[in-house]
């Protein structure tokens, strides 16, 4: 069994769960969840993964594109308590991205690095699950329904609950510098994750709303 973990899509909470299933410690948290990520988390390219024994159950989550961005929006860049963190402040400074920009800013930066080239906080989800244009994973829950789809594995494999680590709002909290446009940067530059996995008519109707 492996889990295609993408981040910004719960994988504190899924790495946390995965540890408990595999050990039966209670203990969760940061560690507990990057033990279960090394463990069940698939370190794979997406070519990788679609050669993997057909025996090998795969699974993933994904999220509304334009959420996974404003969520990572406010934990690397808007947020004071983390923006300013190493990783940050040198390794995304190399794509024009600083704590404390606007959003805006952010969003037009983001939308001219291509996927090859994108760390992968930012990465489209697509090139972590799909392989000349096929799935290859068994299962693909989302994170809007988090705990029914992750229910389903539970009821196959037996994992615990999830944990809630890091929750964030399940709707778009706006920042106040979003307008339409940047709202349709962000969608053109993940429209292939918006079509793929059927956010096209949330995405819509969350550009009408500005």
């Amino acid at each position: 069994m492996i889990w295609i973990g993408i981040p910004k899509v719960c994988t504190n909470s899924i790495g946390s769960a995965l540890y408990e299933w595999a050990t039966g410690s209670e203990v969760r948290g940061v560690a507990a969840a990057a033990l279960g990520r090394q463990k069940y988390g698939a370190q794979l390219a997406a070519a990788e993964v679609a050669t993997l024994n057909r025996g090998t159950y795969r699974f993933a989550f994904v999220r509304n594109p334009l959420e996974r961005l404003e969520s990572l929006f406010r934990n690397r860049i808007g947020d004071p308590r983390t923006a300013t963190a190493h990783h940050t402040t040198v390794a995304y400074r190399a794509y024009g991205l600083a704590p404390g920009m606007r959003f805006e800013a952010f969003v037009r930066a983001i939308a001219k690095i291509r996927d090859r080239d994108a760390e992968t906080h930012f990465r489209s989800q697509s090139c972590f699950l799909t392989h000349r244009g096929r799935l290859t994973v068994d299962y693909l829950g989302r994170f809007e329904s988090l705990n029914l789809d992750w229910n389903v594995l539970a009821d196959r494999f037996g994992f615990p609950k999830l944990p809630r680590l890091n929750s964030t709002r399940k709707r778009m909290a706006t920042p106040s510098s979003c307008t339409r446009r940047t709202a349709e940067m962000a969608a053109e530059r993940y429209a292939g994750d918006i079509a793929r996995f059927g956010y096209d008519a949330v995405v819509q109707d969350f550009i009408d709303s500005l």
